[in-house]
């Protein structure tokens, strides 16, 4: 109910914005893909970004090498691949528990850079853990690294577009939005931790 009341509220006076069943698909569709990463100091959310087990989440919630990612009330080991301070992601690769497959459904990953005025559907993570879709638009691009939208997401937190594909990840909460990293200026970062793999 939450979600039709955004909806309507976002589409109701522009033709042109994405429709109620395909902003309600964006969430539904990817909310079991959100993880919790649980780092040595904080914790928060992150994405699961390919089948064999890799997550990218923000790095405030990792350490060095290791973090630990829980899905469905399980904990799981997380080694850290790849950690860029300047973009605020870091990509992880979770270890499956003795020695058997990690089955965690990963999304499909958006190609093109949000727009300016995009209607984009953020996941939000409560302290429960209780997932919900918040709703908004990017608000600024620039020529740098990041976008910034008027969805107030803490990092990790990830935006899709109306197509249900992974469009960027929250890197820092702005008053009144965040700044959010595109997942095409994210792409070194995840080729360069797929490499790294042993």
């Amino acid at each position: 109910m939450r979600l039709a009341v955004l909806l309507l509220a976002l589409c109701a006076s522009n033709d042109a914005r994405p429709t109620h069943a395909a902003l309600r698909k964006a969430f539904e569709q990817n909310r079991s893909s959100v993880v919790l990463v649980i780092g040595p100091h904080r914790e928060g959310a992150g994405t699961v970004v390919g089948a064999g087990g890799h997550v990218l989440t923000s790095v405030e919630y990792v350490g060095l090498h290791e973090a630990q990612v829980r899905i469905f009330g399980v904990t799981l080991p997380a080694a850290v691949l790849a950690a860029d301070a300047r973009l605020g992601v870091s990509l992880l690769k979770v270890r499956p528990q003795d020695g058997g497959a990690v089955e965690l459904r990963a999304v499909a990953v958006g190609e093109v850079e949000p727009q300016l005025g995009e209607v984009l559907v953020g996941i939000r993570r409560s302290p429960r853990g209780e997932l919900s879709p918040v709703l908004g638009k990017v608000t600024r691009v620039t020529q740098a690294s990041h976008v910034e939208t008027d969805l107030p997401l803490p990092p990790g937190s990830p935006l899709f577009d109306a197509r249900a594909r992974l469009a960027g990840v929250s890197v820092k909460r702005l008053r009144g939005g965040c700044r959010v990293l595109p997942l095409a200026r994210a792409r070194a970062l995840l080729e360069s931790g797929a490499e790294a793999e042993p």
